[in-house]
């Protein structure tokens, strides 16, 4: 007969092994976290629309949210420079796109007008029914055209990039502040081959810091 003591052990076996499995467990298994949009500056109104479908209105004056992804923000009057994820967003008056997030990226869908989407040395003007999507790692970003045809610009070279086209720029430092969200580099080569165009730069990629005031009706 198994003695009380023999099955103690034999469960003591068994955690052990279960502990030992989820130890050893791949850090991949883990998704990065959605990142999250940040208003760097503002004049006139955004309208926000969050994922649960509430509307938030931000104007002038008081605390600024935090804006989650799946949200869409319209710029209702003036213009806004946005960061998300090392990622500089402009829009103006009657602007208006979908912010997304997978696998820790950021995708950008515009649903009216056209917005400035700034990674490294390059900018990309997405247009109504465009998206383009941005995902970094090892301090290189590749900008992706998802869908739409978007006039990207590197090194002072501007090219149509179709869909499935994408740039990848390579920065060697990046700083923030909130006099200028868009990039200010000064890129030292640029190589172009097909729908890809690779960038490097020596500077920071864009300049935000803290947030200006608005508030939420």
């Amino acid at each position: 007969m198994i003695t009380n003591k023999e099955n103690q052990m034999r469960l003591a076996t068994v955690v052990a092994a279960l502990a030992l499995v989820v130890a050893t467990l791949p850090a991949f298994a883990q998704k990065p976290a959605a990142p999250e949009m940040k208003i760097v500056s503002f004049t006139g109104q955004i309208q926000i629309k969050m994922p649960d479908g509430s509307i938030v209105g931000v104007v002038p004056g008081a605390a600024v949210p935090t804006i989650p992804a799946g949200a869409e923000i319209t710029i209702v009057s003036g213009e806004a420079v946005m960061s998300a994820g090392g990622v500089a967003i402009e829009a103006n008056a009657g602007d208006a796109f979908n912010f997304t997030s997978t696998d820790g990226g950021v995708s950008v869908n515009a649903t009216a007008g056209e917005v400035s989407v700034t990674v490294g040395g390059t900018e990309a003007k997405v247009g109504t029914g465009d998206k383009v999507s941005v995902t970094s790692a090892d301090g290189k970003s590749t900008l992706t055209v998802d869908s739409g045809s978007v006039a990207v610009t590197s090194n002072g070279q501007t090219t149509e990039v179709a869909q499935g086209g994408t740039t990848t720029t390579t920065t060697t430092s990046t700083t923030e502040s909130s006099t200028n969200a868009a990039a200010t580099s000064e890129q030292e080569s640029s190589e172009e081959t097909g729908g890809t165009t690779t960038t490097s730069q020596s500077s920071p990629t864009q300049d935000i810091t803290s947030p200006v005031s608005g508030s939420t009706p």
